[in-house]
């Protein structure tokens, strides 16, 4: 009997503490408290997620993303740096990678060698 009341109570204060966290817009829409970001709560939410900003004018892509997002994971290979995590989101899961968008057309060069425009829209896409 007293395991049991153990248990409940540690329920109750995780539910407590999940519900601190996160905010509801009255709309079904949860966001995490500390941003306006939506927060994905599936997997197929999380694989959906777009992260975009407006870029600033001569700074490269990657560097601008980092500066956004401090969750970013950055690795080395032969063809030069690439983003393998964002969000605790790592490349390879179900068959998709991060690759980033300039103005709604994929990249042809690393975000470490694009150089950004004023008012370039940048999206980070999980395929």
């Amino acid at each position: 009997m007293k395991n049991n009341k153990i248990i409940i109570l540690l329920l109750a204060v995780a539910i407590i503490l999940a519900g601190a966290t996160y905010v509801s817009n009255g709309n079904g829409d949860t966001r995490n408290a500390e941003s306006d970001t939506p927060t994905p709560t599936t997997v197929q939410e999380v694989i959906d997620t777009i992260i975009s900003y407006t870029a600033i004018e001569g700074e490269s892509v990657l560097n601008q993303l980092v500066a956004q997002n401090p969750t970013v994971v950055i690795e080395d290979s032969s063809f030069g740096q690439y983003v393998s995590s964002i969000n605790d989101l790592a490349g390879g899961m179900e068959g998709k990678y991060w690759l980033f968008y300039v103005n709604g057309a994929a990249a042809t060069v690393g975000a470490s060698e694009y150089i950004t425009h004023e008012g370039d829209r940048i999206e980070w896409r999980f395929e």
